[in-house]
């Protein structure tokens, strides 16, 4: 089945999205126990590792955040972003 485009192709990476989301869908719906365990240790570690990429992430789009706005700002203008132009920074 062919969806409407303007050039004929069909969406491939839509009917990707449908069918990952379907699978994810049945297998969180399934109720049979799981008898497994998991030690303080493993899920201290756990705990640690979601706190940092939380944290990791923060700090990633707080340091980049005038690159990221640039970029997406002429992504969405229709403009290429200009590779040679520097952010401003804050002088204090």
């Amino acid at each position: 089945m062919k969806l409407p485009h303007t050039d004929g192709r069909s969406d491939v990476g839509g009917k990707l999205v449908v069918v990952t989301v379907a699978l994810l869908a049945i297998f969180s719906v399934e109720t049979e126990h799981v008898y497994a365990y998991i030690d303080p240790g493993t899920g201290s570690l756990l705990y640690q590792t979601a706190i940092a990429t939380v944290l990791g992430v923060g700090i990633l789009l707080r340091s980049n955040w005038r690159s990221i706005v640039r970029v997406f700002g002429a992504v969405f203008k229709g403009h290429p972003p200009d590779p040679g132009a520097k952010a401003r920074t804050d002088s204090k």
